[in-house]
């Protein structure tokens, strides 16, 4: 248990107790005056002073200037789930292949699972990042750059001794589909020759939770995608969500037709 006195001549008085069977642990503050107080906070601002705007990163528990949990920022919704910054260290000379390999050896003993998101392009921090992993998501849009740009990825992750490379096709129109105006997931997957362990489709309350951080009532589309893909992903399966259910039948149609009027 955890007790503070203050009141009277009693400046401050903490106790930490750990009780247990046959025996009490007691840790005890006293303090005689405010102005340890004072001082403290004033030592702290003198720090923050000194101190650039923004919070730790990961090349500064690297270079040894705070600890892991230090960095580690926790999610406000989903409990356990924490993402340590890079900013722009990650795209720099200043972390180098060797030490974000130990960096994420640290970091999973602590964790079931580490997802390190790749900065764009192939170049050192593509490379950096696959270093230490041992399965690979390769995210594509069903346009003909990020389809290439795909196929370029997964050509050279194949030289790597990953456990798995798999494949996420975002933002695809279940309605374009039928038509014919947009690439199938199974196509999609056939000219990348890796198999799809989640499809997401194109929703608009994506880009309103990404904008502010909340969405108004009513199931996401993608909720259920990305569910799959999380399913997916822990158990093995190849549940893949359909973006052209909702087009089908007489009201899919309908549906159809008033997205595009």
């Amino acid at each position: 248990g955890i007790s503070s006195v203050r009141g009277g001549n009693i400046v401050g008085e903490h106790e930490v107790i750990f009780a247990g069977t046959d025996e009490v642990i007691t840790f005890q503050h006293t303090a005689f005056s405010k102005a340890v107080f004072a001082k403290g906070a004033v030592e702290a601002a003198k720090f923050l002073a000194k101190k650039q705007p923004g919070m730790y990163d990961m090349a500064d528990v690297i270079s040894g200037r705070c600890r892991i949990k230090q960095a580690l920022v926790s999610s406000p919704d989903i409990p356990n789930m924490y993402i340590l910054p890079s900013q722009n260290a990650y795209n720099s000379d200043i972390i180098s292949m060797k030490d974000f390999r130990g960096l994420i050896t640290k970091l999973s003993d602590g964790f079931d699972f580490i997802f390190i998101d790749s900065p764009a392009g192939i170049d050192k921090g593509f490379h950096r990042a696959v270093a230490p992993s041992s399965e690979a998501l390769v995210v594509a849009t069903p346009n003909v750059s990020s389809l290439r740009d795909a196929d370029k990825v997964i050509s050279i992750l194949h030289n790597y001794k990953l456990n798995a490379v798999n494949l996420i096709v975002n933002r695809i129109r279940g309605d374009m589909v039928i038509n014919g105006e947009m690439m199938s997931v199974i196509e999609i997957a056939k000219l990348l020759g890796v198999a799809p362990i989640g499809v997401i489709p194109e929703d608009d309350k994506i880009h309103i939770f990404s904008e502010l951080g909340k969405i108004g009532r009513g199931e996401c589309l993608a909720t259920k995608s990305f569910e799959c893909v999380a399913d997916n992903f822990i158990t093995g399966r190849r549940r893949l969500y359909d973006p052209t259910a909702q087009y089908r039948g007489m009201f899919g149609k309908l549906k159809m037709m008033l997205k595009r009027a």
